[in-house]
């Protein structure tokens, strides 16, 4: 399922709508209703790795960064790749870097050095090395003699000992 907003459609929670795609204009509406134009010939918009609202047609990034924000990562369970989410419940980032259509929003268990859900898991430390284990089962080293793994400020995966994000 695709999550950007294409055409005619918005972006609503519950009751609220705050941004909308009509005739190639988009807006942002505020909660009291007001709209304000943030470009016009405009076919689609989507989300950048950090959060940003991006504005694909005109190449334009509305918002910073996130610099403070609490991450989290979870394992899909039906794609086999790492969803790392914002402090919102957001998808931030996920782990290899490819398109996807779907991103899962199943919960995630860590146990015994290993990042799972349900009856899959992604990411595994077994005797100072790390592994990416893949949907299929296989393995890919992605660090060595490390003994912590943890998120940085911008979702990356990092191996503390090893400094590599």
């Amino acid at each position: 399922m695709d999550k950007s907003l294409v055409v005619q459609s918005k972006l609503c929670i519950d009751d609220y709508c705050s941004l909308k795609i009509n005739n190639g204009i988009v807006y942002y509406i505020q909660k009291n209703g007001s709209k304000t134009i943030l470009v016009s010939n405009e076919n689609k918009v989507t989300l950048s790795s950090y959060g940003q609202i991006s504005l694909v047609q005109n190449k334009k990034l509305i918002g910073k960064k996130g610099s403070g924000d609490k991450y989290i990562a979870k394992c899909n369970s039906d794609s086999g790749i790492i969803n790392i989410y914002d402090s919102n419940n957001k998808i931030a980032y996920y782990y290899p870097d490819q398109n996807i259509n779907y991103l899962s929003n199943n919960n995630a268990l860590i146990e015994n050095t290993q990042l799972c859900t349900d009856g899959y898991c992604c990411l595994e430390i077994n005797n100072g090395n790390v592994y990416y284990i893949q949907k299929n089962g296989s393995k890919n080293t992605i660090g060595y003699n490390e003994n912590k793994i943890t998120l940085s400020a911008y979702g990356q995966i990092s191996l503390v000992k090893n400094k590599i994000y």
